[in-house]
């Protein structure tokens, strides 16, 4: 969860320092995380379920950090 929350957050700030949108900086944190994180869950045996919603919490609260507080 951690490792989602901070990579989702440093792809979402590093996008606004370039001036990508807002909502598209947050979109491509997300998407750079769950990626990231389901092929290391496909690599794992057995997949886990739990992990897999861990790593969407923690994207998804970087996400709501963002637009919270407008990075």
């Amino acid at each position: 969860m951690a490792v989602s929350y901070g990579l989702t957050l440093t792809v979402a700030v590093v996008a606004r320092h370039y001036e990508v949108k807002r909502w598209q900086a947050v979109l491509l944190g997300v998407a750079t995380a769950l990626v990231l994180g389901t092929a290391k869950e496909l690599s794992d045996d057995p997949y886990s379920w739990g992990d897999q919603a861990a790593n969407t919490i923690g994207a998804g609260t970087a996400a709501g950090v963002v637009f919270t507080f407008r990075l």
